[in-house]
């Protein structure tokens, strides 16, 4: 089954962030330290933020003569892209972006790495566990993911 252009190009920018999405992974730690640093995090997600912003401004003028051909789902495509542009040149992720009634698939379908579910894992000693909902730092994961990524925690 060949893949589609927009496959093609989702692994294009995966490709093109790869070296330094895995220095930034193994620079998530700073120096032996248990806990994340919070800077190296966030310029994982600006290189991601800034990949989806490629990505959407490449598709938008193709999107924006297609709509104007008739074609509805360009249409809807370019639209949201229109709005989204601005939220992502603010730095935010795509997932954060409110979406009106049935613009889900819309959204889905510009690939957007951004766009995709976050989740973030806070791993705490096995005796914590069970207190692991009054730990501070299970407590700013928490906080820092539902703020940044409108993603949960989950605690291991």
């Amino acid at each position: 089954m060949p893949e589609s252009d927009e496959t093609k190009g989702l692994f294009t920018r995966l490709k093109k962030t790869r070296e330094s999405l895995a220095a930034n992974l193994s620079g998530l730690f700073g120096s032996g330290s248990a806990a994340l640093d919070e800077a190296a995090f966030d310029d994982l997600v600006d290189q991601l933020i800034l990949a989806d912003l490629d990505s959407l401004r490449r598709q938008m003028p193709k999107l924006e003569k297609d709509a104007k051909r008739g074609d509805k789902e360009a249409a809807a495509k370019f639209s949201l892209a229109q709005r989204i542009e601005p939220h992502l040149d603010e730095g935010k992720p795509a997932i954060t972006f409110e979406l009106e009634e049935g613009e889900k698939a819309v959204a889905q379908s510009l690939f957007l790495l951004t766009g995709k579910p976050t989740i973030l894992v806070a791993n705490v000693k096995d005796s914590d566990l069970a207190d692991a909902d009054n730990n501070k730092y299970v407590g700013t994961v928490r906080a820092y993911g539902q703020e940044h990524h409108g993603c949960d925690t989950v605690v291991i």
